[in-house]
């Protein structure tokens, strides 16, 4: 029985061994091949390389002062010449783009440099090494693979730059026109709020007291609606009800979508959010000044 109980103990524990060992192995090999699934919306995000930030880029590469070998590895019967030409040989490599006939990478029919690709040419991302980070690319033009090294694609310039990307999002220009469209008809009923906002602190304005200490600091300045004319309440009122409709319609705006793109998200500027926030302050701050508005 005892005999029994520890071969039960000693086969149980290389099999979690074995199972340990083999789940290890499939991760590693895992991060060397091509990572499709976890590209996410990669597709949906077409882009071009901007030629400027590219001649930034091969400008970093070979700056004297960049000690990065760019993976090139001096052997230990290398000469420094030897080493010198690995060196320039990795340099070659990152600058350019290796072209396959399919996405298994399997055949290789060329290679181009990162300045020979033209402007206009539009690629979405397939697939990233974990190991390497290396990215697989499809031209939309010519429908062919181009492999692409890491440091190349994910290159900021901040030395003629404030972190300009060789990789430029790219938008149709229908779908641009109508992002554009969006944006300036969402900031014309922010401003026709803010206009609300105005005329609502102008009436405040009349009536904006300070109060004071025996040093004459103001302690807090406020505005006394008791004293609005009958006039000035009755303005005042419809200036609260057009605010309140306004600001529903601010709030409903904000949340749209273009394609893919959200209006709050990523086509808004800080001046837009400003405004945003000083319309939902007022709002908050005079929608019960004269009680309830339906």
């Amino acid at each position: 029985m005892r005999n029994a109980l520890l071969l039960f103990v000693i086969t149980f524990t290389f099999l979690q061994q074995t199972q340990a060992q083999t789940t290890q192995d499939l991760l590693e090999k895992k991060r060397h091949e091509w990572n499709y699934s976890e590209c996410g919306k990669c597709k949906e995000n077409p882009f071009t390389f901007d030629q400027t930030i590219v001649k930034y880029f091969i400008a970093n590469v070979y700056d004297k002062d960049n000690r990065n070998s760019f993976g090139a590895s001096q052997d230990e019967n290398d000469t420094d010449e030897q080493y010198k030409a690995k060196v320039e040989n990795a340099k070659i490599a990152m600058i350019s783009m290796e072209v396959f006939s399919d996405s298994t990478t399997t055949t290789k029919i060329g290679t181009v440099k990162l300045t020979q690709v033209l402007p206009t040419e539009i690629f979405v991302m397939l697939a990233f090494k974990e190991y390497n980070g290396l990215k697989m690319i499809k031209s939309l033009k010519d429908k062919k693979i181009y492999v692409i090294k890491k440091y190349a694609f994910d290159f900021r310039d901040y030395h003629y730059t404030s972190g300009g990307s060789i990789i430029k999002m790219y938008t149709d220009p229908l779908a641009l026109q109508k992002e554009k469209s969006a944006v300036a008809n969402y900031r014309v009923i922010l401003n026709n709020s803010i206009i609300t906002v105005n005329q609502l602190e102008a009436i405040q304005k009349k009536h904006t007291f300070q109060r004071v200490n025996q040093y004459g600091h103001v302690l807090s300045t406020h505005y006394d609606t008791t004293k609005f004319t009958k006039m000035e309440i009755v303005t005042y009122k419809q200036l609260l009800k057009k605010l309140k409709t306004q600001r529903e319609n601010v709030i409903t705006k904000n949340k749209e979508t273009i394609g893919s793109k959200s209006l709050q998200y990523d086509l808004l500027d800080i001046p837009d959010y400003g405004k945003q926030t000083r319309i939902e302050d007022a709002y908050q701050t005079y929608i019960n000044d004269f009680g309830y508005i339906d």
